[in-house]
């Protein structure tokens, strides 16, 4: 964390407990947060966010999710997403479970694996990632992923209905801003 230029954000990993309210450090310069797409990425390029835009988006993904509960971020194709699903996660007084590797790596099992041996209660994931896991459905149903009670997706492509259909779990489909 470098002083001035992580001002802004710093603060809410440090207050954020289940005895104190939840807020965001307005005091610092708006700085635009840019995040640079890993050589994983679909197209490769920049994508650059005002920090008021991820602010929103941050409190957007937090409406959807329970406080107290365990939520695993899945999102290996769009940086900037990750970034405003973590925060939400802290933001909403949650505990976060992430998971920085390939989805299908090394069998599409893998999320519901995590989901398993952690007992995360809401899977917070980008459409493409949920999309590939869910392309080999036999895969979907090795572990027991019967703690989770939420799937938050958010990305290019509303797949709720499938994945309502297949976990058996409310899904919910988070707009981008």
């Amino acid at each position: 964390m470098e002083p001035g230029r992580d001002s802004w954000w710093r603060d809410l990993f440090l207050e954020t407990s289940q005895e104190t309210k939840n807020r965001v450090n307005h005091s610092a310069d708006d700085a635009d947060v840019v995040m640079v797409y890993s050589n994983r990425s679909l197209d490769g390029t920049t994508n650059e966010m005002s920090q008021k835009t991820l602010e929103n988006n941050m409190k957007n993904f937090a409406t959807h999710l329970q406080k107290n509960s365990l939520c695993f971020v899945v999102c290996t194709r769009n940086c900037y997403f990750n970034v405003a699903a973590m925060f939400a996660v802290l933001y909403a007084g949650c505990r976060l479970l992430i998971y920085d590797g390939p989805v299908i790596h090394p069998d599409p099992s893998r999320v519901f694996q995590i989901i398993n041996k952690y007992k995360a209660n809401t899977l917070i994931v980008d459409s493409d990632d949920l999309l590939t896991s869910m392309k080999h459905k036999e895969y979907t149903k090795i572990w027991d992923i019967s703690s989770l009670t939420n799937i938050v997706v958010f990305g290019g492509t509303d797949c709720t209905v499938t994945a309502r259909s297949i976990f058996s779990v409310p899904c919910q489909y988070v707009n981008q801003k």
